[in-house]
């Protein structure tokens, strides 16, 4: 068996001081600024655009072992291998995003008009010139946030096979374990798909208006048994998390682009 350096616990990639979803009203100040995320994604008055294809380098199909971590606010997952940093450009991007992680919002918090789907992925990416997401979160466009919706399926879809080990810290807010199962990035993402662009913020505090977002269009499934295995997590009051997706926020004039 392959040996890991001990667990860290990984830091959201927000600051602010405890909160919760039941209480958005009580979020930090910086919480209500002109370009929130999540939103609704017009389908009407999106500005067509034609963007290159997002480029992700190879790593992006190679399986490795994975941490799961219950934030008490999410399952937040990332690589186990310190060398193992999915890249990617391209698709209308300023330049290269490193990946730091990825989550899960069930139900969804972006809105496509008149629906939202159970679950959506969060694919964070920092930009490599800033080094560090902590570096990144100080600058615009610092981050590159994928977005993925998720409906259900009846039999279970094998990239969410890590799921199964969810229920070993659902019950552990904070601590880290390393998956039984590797991971390929590639296998959680419509690669290829068209995609909604706009600039908001991270969906939780401290919201940082930092944020370069793709949405994509397509989405993919989960199966519902995977589906549940989410939504077993509890937060840090002992308490389940039945949900944990941010208020839709104002357009506030920002303009969304759409793929053609």
């Amino acid at each position: 068996m392959a040996s890991y350096p001990p667990i860290v616990r990984h830091q959201q990639y927000a600051y602010a001081h405890e909160w919760t979803y039941q209480n958005q009203k009580l979020w930090p100040p910086q919480c209500k600024g002109h370009s929130q995320s999540p939103i609704e994604l017009p389908s009407k008055n999106a500005v067509k655009t034609y963007f290159s294809d997002l480029n992700f380098d190879s790593t992006v199909h190679t399986k490795n072992p994975i941490i799961l971590t219950n934030s008490g606010h999410t399952v937040e997952t990332r690589f186990a291998n310190s060398s193992m940093h999915p890249t990617v450009s391209g698709g209308g991007l300023s330049g290269e995003y490193v990946l730091e992680g990825f989550h899960f919002h069930w139900p969804s918090e972006h809105k496509v008009p008149g629906h939202k789907f159970p679950l959506e992925g969060h694919f964070v990416f920092y930009a490599k010139k800033h080094q560090s997401i902590k570096n990144a979160l100080k600058a615009k466009n610092g981050v590159a946030a994928l977005g993925v919706f998720y409906k259900l399926q009846k039999g279970n879809n094998p990239a969410f096979a890590f799921l199964n080990n969810v229920e070993n810290i659902a019950h552990r807010a904070d601590e880290g374990i390393y998956s039984d199962f590797d991971v390929a990035l590639a296998d959680l993402l419509p690669i290829g798909s068209k995609f909604y662009r706009y600039y908001g913020s991270l969906t939780t505090p401290n919201c940082n208006e930092v944020v370069v977002w793709t949405v994509f269009m397509k989405p993919l499934h989960i199966g519902k048994q995977q589906f549940n295995q989410l939504r077993k997590i509890w937060d840090k009051h002992n308490k389940l998390l039945k949900f944990n997706n941010r208020q839709i926020q104002k357009l506030n004039g920002r303009k969304v682009y759409v793929g053609v």
